[in-house]
């Protein structure tokens, strides 16, 4: 049973809870679903490369309610979890609003923050796919430290991209990197090529988190003993237009490519009309099917076509 003191609810850690609750299921609206760089919805054989199994599933899984939380999970959440909640009932009347707003305080956890909180399950999954590693990306020693204490706990190689000092050789959040034994690169590096291809066109200074981000993902998609982890699951619509313009710049990157397959598209469809349109029938579906996965698949490789060039 809860405690509420004044405004701050706090739990017993036997009442800590043994599952995570999904939001989304609860929804009176249908969130927009995770989309692929193709601008279609992602599937689970696109992230399997990526994340482990129970990840995705928790990730695309839009109707459960709950998903349970492992033992383990559980018990290195226990060492500064439960934490108390408090309602910002001053913040409510400065607001004037009817609603009830809350907030959670997660400073006592070993990174100092909340990221440990999804830190811990992804290392903990990673492990059960028998990984030797996770890598990611970032900009400073809060997640650093949150991927650091987690792959200790259950005996993962950590490498971590974090954005480049100014001036220097060193990443923000190396410090803490070398605190919870963590293989920490600058970004920009040259250890992965698209970390390379931006310090060779825009310099060493030209980090960001995307980049940092973007060259843990490739190591993660050529190493399969390592799996790739991140903050915040990325969920994010795309337009018509940004797939529109996906499209003209693999047929540019493709052109001879693409006027091949567009005189091979041509060809079909004429025999499909010179048989009355009954061959179309046939044609139609192997067409669309093979131009969709040829498109995917010139989209997902964008990054590494942008390095051959």
């Amino acid at each position: 049973m809860a405690t509420i003191t004044g405004n701050r609810i706090s739990l017993s850690p036997r009442e800590m809870p043994g599952r995570w609750y999904n939001v989304e299921a609860d929804l009176p609206f249908r969130v927009p679903p995770m989309m692929s760089p193709s601008g279609y919805p992602i599937t689970a054989r696109e992230l399997e490369p990526l994340f482990p199994r129970q990840i995705i599933e928790h990730e695309l899984n839009a109707k459960s309610r709950t998903f349970k939380i492992p033992k383990e999970v559980r018990e290195a959440y226990q060492q500064w979890r439960p934490t108390p909640m408090f309602r910002a009932a001053t913040l409510e009347r400065e607001l004037d609003t009817p609603a009830r707003l809350y907030y959670k305080v997660e400073g006592g956890s070993p990174s100092g923050s909340y990221e440990s909180n999804t830190a811990i399950p992804q290392a903990f999954f990673t492990k059960q796919t028998g990984a030797e590693g996770i890598v990611t990306g970032g900009a400073g020693g809060v997640w650093i430290s949150a991927i650091g204490h987690a792959a200790a706990l259950f005996g993962l190689k950590g490498r971590v991209y974090s954005v480049r000092k100014p001036g220097t050789d060193h990443a923000w959040g190396d410090a803490f990197g070398r605190v919870w034994g963590v293989d920490v690169h600058a970004s920009p590096s040259e250890s992965t090529r698209v970390g390379k291809l931006q310090h060779d066109r825009q310099g060493p200074d030209s980090g960001s988190i995307a980049t940092a981000l973007a060259e843990a993902y490739e190591e993660a998609t050529r190493d399969p003993e390592v799996k790739f982890a991140i903050p915040t699951l990325m969920d994010q619509d795309l337009t018509f237009m940004e797939g529109i313009e996906a499209s003209v710049r693999c047929v540019a990157r493709n052109f001879r490519t693409m006027l091949l397959w567009a005189a091979i598209l041509t060809g079909c469809v004429v025999v499909g009309v010179m048989t009355f349109y009954i061959g179309l029938s046939l044609i139609l579906p192997v067409l669309g099917h093979a131009s969709w996965h040829a498109y995917e698949e010139l989209v997902r490789f964008e990054p590494v076509e942008k390095l051959s060039t």
